[in-house]
């Protein structure tokens, strides 16, 4: 038992490193092969599955600029316009970073000063003396009404209520969501959130949301800003108009195609 124990062990850890593709701090694989190979047996820690991963994550880009076309996901716009839209935030404000797990945005606040609480229902690799990293659903966890000067929800309110990412599953997941963050929110406090915008779908694993449907998720607040931006070619977006964006849809094999990223403020 003890023996099946510790394989099952070694199968964990070896599937974590194997997918979670996006944690690598040097990315080796970018490297010509001989660095690489040079770099995987010299300087990679003494770690098998470690490096098993980094020669998977090597192959995989070689093999996917053969036969795949490389593109660019929404975090591309998301990450930059976040930060431009925090830019009033005062240093050492308060700040909700809700779904942080595939991110290094609230590693990059707590850097900058900010003190960050990180909610996701998966574990956060990475720890900063202004971080705070709560696992759970955030609709269930107990926070302080009023205790925020910013939330921050990137690519996540879409998926709240579906299945993905192990969600507990409910149709309102996106109203109950921003109800929550009205509560957390201090007076003035600022909401920031990107959405796949479009006509008005949903899918298994996420919603794309229209003017109107948007409306009536942040009624409660008052919406400062709206950047609309559709993806062009598999590498290249650029800002557009909301009415070109809701007349087509925005679900295709490879994410999304248009985003909005907005402003909201709590007033009252």
């Amino acid at each position: 038992m003890q023996v099946k124990h510790k394989f099952l062990k070694i199968l964990k850890n070896f599937k974590e490193l194997f997918w979670e593709q996006i944690f690598i701090k040097f990315r080796f694989y970018e490297l010509p092969p001989e660095t690489f190979i040079w770099t995987l047996y010299y300087k990679a820690p003494k770690n098998i599955f470690y490096r098993l991963k980094l020669v998977f994550n090597f192959l995989w880009k070689y093999k996917r600029e053969k036969y795949f076309d490389l593109y660019a996901t929404e975090r591309l716009i998301e990450w930059p316009i976040t930060f431009m839209l925090l830019g009033d935030a005062p240093a050492e404000s308060k700040i909700l970073d809700l779904g942080h797990r595939g991110s290094y945005l609230s590693l990059e606040l707590a850097s900058l000063g900010y003190k960050v609480t990180g909610v996701d229902l998966r574990d956060y690799q990475f720890k900063h003396p202004n971080l705070t990293s709560l696992k759970g659903d955030f609709t269930e966890l107990k926070l302080p009404s009023e205790s925020f000067d910013a939330v921050i929800a990137v690519s996540t309110i879409e998926h709240i209520g579906k299945s993905v990412y192990g969600s507990n599953v409910y149709t309102d997941g996106d109203a109950r969501t921003t109800e929550k963050i009205f509560t957390i929110l201090k007076v003035q406090g600022i909401f920031i959130m990107s959405v796949p915008f479009g006509k008005y779908e949903e899918t298994n694993n996420y919603r794309v949301y229209d003017e109107h449907s948007l409306n009536l998720l942040l009624k409660n607040f008052k919406i400062e800003s709206a950047l609309y931006f559709k993806r062009k070619e598999n590498t290249i977006w650029r800002p557009c108009d909301k009415e070109s964006l809701e007349q087509s849809s925005a679900v295709s094999f490879c994410g999304v195609n248009g985003i909005v990223v907005l402003k909201a403020r709590k007033l009252l």
